[in-house]
């Protein structure tokens, strides 16, 4: 027996216009997928970035003002240490200083930056004549100290 062939002309032609139609809207349905996506993404990814931007600049005013805060605070120890040399006290005064000190060599080994490393380094060269000079009960300790406070200064005022 022989197949049965059905040959319509024009069912041909119809399947070929119909093919051609799904082909045009997938392509177009993608399109507007792609159209979409892009459209969503850019303004967010363009949100990220500006975001990512201002944190990272509030970071860095962060750190510059805690950096501030802590030299801040070695000129808070200092001052009570030059005080206590004023006032003859140098049994409080040798605790003071070494407490002192120790936070200004603390400092000059986390800070980021050379300016700062080298008045703190300056300022722990005078360790030794302090310490010598509190132990013997020398008043010449305060003009001494008194230079590290300015250097401390001039520290804050650079960061301004």
């Amino acid at each position: 027996m022989e197949p049965r062939v059905s040959r319509d002309p024009g069912r041909e032609p119809a399947r070929r216009c119909s093919l051609k139609k799904v082909v045009v809207v997938l392509v177009i349905v993608l399109v507007l997928i792609a159209a979409a996506y892009v459209a969503g993404y850019w303004p967010e990814h363009r949100r990220l970035e500006e975001t990512n931007q201002a944190l990272q600049a509030a970071n860095q005013k962060l750190a510059k003002a805690e950096a501030i805060s802590r030299i801040c605070r070695l000129q808070t120890k200092l001052l009570a240490l030059i005080s206590l040399v004023e006032a003859n006290n140098y049994g409080d005064a040798q605790k003071a200083s070494k407490d002192f000190f120790d936070q200004v060599r603390i400092e000059a080994t986390q800070t980021d930056r050379p300016d700062y490393k080298q008045a703190l380094e300056s300022v722990l060269d005078t360790r030794d004549a302090v310490t010598a000079g509190l132990a013997r009960g020398n008043p010449e300790v305060a003009p001494l100290l008194r230079q590290s406070l300015l250097k401390l200064r001039q520290m804050v005022e650079s960061a301004g």
